[in-house]
């Protein structure tokens, strides 16, 4: 999350402005922020000065957008892989995903505990088509990107991050320099892998995904 738009006239809003504007008008209800207001009050957009401003995501009782059930039919039947990430699938109708998808695809849950038990996904070493990678899912995917060789090509992008996902990478970019250094060098595509999945271990299970279609269930 780290896009704001108005809802009323679809312009997107300065996210760091949108912040400071929740921090400065939105009640704490943690009561955490001392600073923060005792009482909510509304601010307006900056082009249309409707109060309309929000997160660019679906609320929970907000509607999903149009395009979502259009490629829901169309690439659904076509669906290998399905990754479920930091959700309690307990909200229909996006959580009917998992279980329309064909018996064929592999499923990946990316959260910090087991969560789809009652939509048919399985845990543990009898599973041959769910794989859990529990942790935090920033650290989840760059052990990921890591294991396939893509953290240079994401080194490249960086600056389009959100700060907290650039300092974990700048930490995993020094840490496998540090291993690099120790190693005296890298000489093989092999020696690479090893050094860069040194720095991991999020992404781990007992789960080993089926060697061919016939083992999914």
């Amino acid at each position: 999350m780290d896009r704001a738009a108005c809802e009323y006239c679809g312009s997107e809003a300065d996210y760091e402005q949108f912040c400071e504007d929740v921090r400065k008008n939105i009640k704490d209800i943690t009561r955490q922020d001392e600073k923060a207001p005792l009482e909510s009050s509304c601010f307006p957009c900056k082009i249309c000065t409707y109060p309309g401003v929000k997160p660019t995501i679906v609320l929970f009782r907000s509607s999903l957008p149009e395009e979502f059930f259009i490629r829901v039919v169309e690439d659904i039947p076509k669906v290998d892989l399905l990754m479920v990430v930091g959700t309690s699938l307990t909200v229909a109708p996006a959580n009917t995903l998992v279980y329309r998808v064909p018996p064929t695809c592999l499923r990946m849950i990316v959260n910090n505990e087991p969560v789809g038990h009652m939509l048919g996904i399985e845990y543990g070493p009898e599973s041959r088509r769910d794989f859990f990678a529990q942790g935090h899912i920033d650290e989840v995917f760059l052990d990921l990107i890591c294991h396939l060789n893509w953290l240079d090509d994401l080194a490249k992008i960086s600056h389009d991050l959100p700060e907290a996902s650039k300092s974990l990478l700048r930490d995993r970019l020094a840490c496998m320099n540090r291993d690099e250094e120790e190693h005296g060098g890298v000489n093989s595509d092999e020696e690479d892998d090893d050094v860069r999945g040194s720095c991991g271990g999020t992404c781990s299970n007992d789960v080993k995904p089926p060697s061919d279609s016939s083992q999914a269930r």
